[in-house]
């Protein structure tokens, strides 16, 4: 044991803690107020989503309530266009406006309408010559004539 040295009384007590004061270890106490103040403000950042979490939830349900209301009257209204557009609505207002049925207007011809220049006399021998028979215009002109008096005719 000579091999081993003593130490001295000076540094004995220099390694030794004193009673009353702790260096490195916080005291019972001070773990505690820290835990409930780390505990306080947990529950109050719980508390603060909470209520934000809410507002939000209500917000999306208002809106989802608009959203309907706007999807029944939008219903509503291409129902209300459906009826106003069907035929028998529109009938019903066009004599309440004074239109009547009008009568079919033919226009009688002497012989088919085609395109000048289509017909000779070596395409279409039974047909008369272009001077025996009335013009297109002649027939088109008697057609529009028949349907004047016509309209006129109550």
């Amino acid at each position: 044991m000579a091999g081993r040295s003593r130490k001295s009384p000076s540094e004995q007590t220099s390694n030794r803690v004193l009673p009353g004061s702790s260096r490195h270890t916080p005291s019972a106490w001070t773990v505690l107020a820290a835990f409930v103040i780390v505990f306080i403000l947990f529950l109050w950042l719980h508390f603060v989503l909470a209520l934000q979490i809410a507002s939000t939830g209500r917000q999306i349900q208002i809106g989802v309530e608009e959203l309907n209301k706007l999807n029944r009257d939008n219903a509503a209204i291409r129902r209300d266009i459906a009826e106003a557009e069907s035929p028998r609505a529109l009938a019903t207002r066009a004599t309440e406006l004074g239109y009547r049925l009008q009568v079919p207007v033919y226009l009688p011809l002497s012989r088919p309408i085609s395109q000048a220049g289509d017909e000779t006399e070596e395409d279409a021998p039974g047909m008369a010559s272009e001077a025996s028979e009335p013009s297109l215009w002649d027939a088109l002109a008697e057609g529009l004539d028949t349907w004047a008096q016509a309209k006129n005719t109550p």
